[in-house]
């Protein structure tokens, strides 16, 4: 899954080389740090541009990811269609009356919160 990918980011690597290296898929969240273990820093990649989170965590980083939609009017990749509705209408309650969710998404909903 394109957005929630968090890439490693090993010393040999450069952000500028991994900025080379990455396809335009966007947006998604790059983790940097000395293991996986020990994330310094996340930034959500858009357009290979870097924007750095003042998140410190890695739902803080997906937060910050799932607003920039809004703010830079982003759209993500189809196949994630289903997850960003149910964390639009479920998680983040926004645009409810307005959107259509899947059945999927509504017996999800069912099974988690009945």
């Amino acid at each position: 899954m394109q957005w929630t990918k968090a890439y490693f980011h090993k010393s040999c690597c450069s952000l500028d080389e991994h900025l080379r290296r990455t396809d335009g898929t966007q947006p998604y969240i790059l983790a940097v740090g000395r293991t996986r273990n020990r994330i310094d820093t996340f930034y959500i990649v858009v357009d290979k541009q870097l924007i750095p989170c003042q998140a410190t965590s890695s739902l803080g980083a997906f937060d910050e990811l799932f607003k920039s939609r809004y703010v830079f009017n982003l759209s993500y990749d189809e196949y994630l269609g289903q997850l960003f509705t149910f964390m639009k209408t479920t998680v983040y309650n926004t645009d409810v009356a307005t959107t259509n969710e899947s059945l999927r998404v509504r017996e999800f909903c069912a099974k988690v919160f009945n």
